[in-house]
């Protein structure tokens, strides 16, 4: 009887541990206006469209929690992915190595390192523009045929990984670094770019974003940063973080489409333009 009920015991406290009600979902939305229902979804606090195709369909990715809203807007939808968290893990591309053909933070310094090492005079060594809440830096790097003088040449300037979830970012960055040096003696035109541009990468701008997507036990689909919204000392999926792409001070909070007062939100914009 006590092996019973400490059997039951375990098995309680495992499935607490390793399951979550948390969990998000891709849908397709079907509607001959697609305008109307989009507007209609950002009302009810559902703004996460990823695609779709102008009134045929839209594809959001929605919390468990706000399917049975779909329903009560009498939307005509499907679920496309049911659970991502179990994709991800299907998917085995997670931790700090493995995220399939996708820099991690890791590896996205690591490149950096390299690019410098063989293009030495044309790069910077990479360099911290800050550091993040969670202890990570936000490395960049200037490419140009002076990189270490600040000569009076226009600039330009790419980030990468606002969004957690959009690592391609960070690969088009680093990469794009990559091909101005290895094309400059070659490519007249990138020859003229770095003789008369200052160009600067910052690959990840969300570095504790990105490093929950990929080395976490996440489902992949976190998009904002990892801001404790309500200072309790734990991280929550369902109410913390901050969306940095419309935390910038221009026209911050100007309405509530596109970006939401909400913390919940997927594109919560913080609590103050630039915080």
């Amino acid at each position: 009887m006590k092996k019973a009920l400490f059997f039951s015991m375990f098995l309680f406290v495992a499935v607490g541990l390793f399951s979550s009600d948390f969990y998000r979902m891709k849908v397709r939305i079907f509607s001959s206006n697609t305008t109307s229902a989009i507007e209609k979804l950002y009302r009810n606090g559902i703004d996460d469209i990823v695609s779709g195709k102008p009134d045929f369909f839209i594809d959001a990715i929605i919390t468990k929690d706000q399917e049975p809203k779909l329903s009560s807007m009498g939307l005509n939808y499907k679920v496309i992915i049911p659970n991502y968290t179990k994709r991800w893990e299907e998917m085995k591309l997670k931790g700090r190595y493995e995220f399939g053909p996708y820099y991690t933070y890791w590896e996205m310094k690591a490149e950096l390192d390299s690019i410098h090492n063989e293009f030495p005079n044309l790069t910077t060594a990479k360099y911290s523009i800050g550091t993040s809440r969670g202890g990570n830096e936000q490395w960049a790097m200037k490419i140009s045929v002076n990189p270490n003088v600040n000569e009076n040449e226009p600039s330009f300037l790419i980030v990468g990984v606002h969004h957690a979830r959009e690592p391609i970012s960070c690969n088009v960055t680093v990469d794009f670094a990559k091909y101005l040096c290895e094309h400059y003696n070659t490519d007249p035109t990138i020859n003229w770019i770095l003789n008369n541009r200052e160009i600067y990468i910052i690959p990840v701008e969300n570095p504790d974003g990105y490093i929950w997507d990929s080395d976490s036990s996440s489902d992949g689909m976190w998009r904002k940063n990892k801001r404790d919204n309500n200072n309790n000392g734990v991280f929550d999926e369902s109410s913390d973080g901050v969306d940095p792409n419309r935390n910038y001070t221009y026209n911050w909070g100007y309405d509530n489409s596109g970006s939401s007062p909400d913390s919940s939100s997927e594109t919560y914009r913080g609590p103050s333009a630039g915080s």
